[in-house]
């Protein structure tokens, strides 16, 4: 299990590097909150898939998506508003990153249910 953790960890950590190339730098810390709201979404979506096995939803979720997002670089960049005196972005990029999570997670959680339960209609 540990080997499929740290599999899935290092696909996670250069996915979320390879979003951070493609989106650049932006005076608002946007690829952090691209990848953190994906992450809330991939992670309550994963959670949900009832018929995935577990230790894939273990290794997708605490590999992948834990190396995936990364609140201590949320943490940091609102350190760095802070100090810039940018307290409108640093607002923002609270506001949407937390709003938007609760909204992704729940968003992840409905489709996860869903596709659940079209997958034992199927069955039956």
């Amino acid at each position: 299990m540990y080997l499929q953790i740290g599999l899935c960890g290092a696909l996670g950590a250069v996915s979320r590097y390879a979003i951070s190339c493609w989106v650049g730098t932006h005076p608002f810390p946007l690829s952090t909150l691209i990848v953190n709201l994906a992450g809330c979404f991939a992670l309550a979506l994963v959670n949900n898939l009832s018929g995935v096995p577990q230790k894939v939803r273990t290794a997708v979720g605490t590999g992948f998506i834990g190396a995936f997002t990364t609140f201590s670089t949320f943490s940091k960049e609102n350190a760095v508003l802070l100090l810039g005196h940018n307290y409108i972005l640093l607002a923002l990029n609270i506001a949407v990153s937390m709003l938007g999570g609760l909204c992704a997670a729940y968003a992840g959680t409905r489709c996860g249910l869903m596709l659940c339960a079209r997958a034992k209609e199927g069955k039956q």
